[in-house]
């Protein structure tokens, strides 16, 4: 009786370690995906003077 509920115990404990790889992984890469959409949209532009200007010394 003990090795018939590990045997069927076994089928499900390992489908849930795979999905809760499979999620990490894929939570991993929409982060990244999503860290290099909004890279540039919410920065200020900065202008920087080309020659310094003498009236701000």
């Amino acid at each position: 009786m003990p090795s018939l509920v590990i045997a069927v115990t076994t089928i499900p404990v390992l489908a849930l370690i795979m999905a809760t790889q499979s999620v990490s992984r894929v939570t991993l890469e929409v982060g990244q995906l999503s860290e290099e959409i909004f890279r540039g949209h919410r920065l200020p532009i900065l202008t920087f003077p080309l020659e310094p200007n003498a009236n701000q010394e």
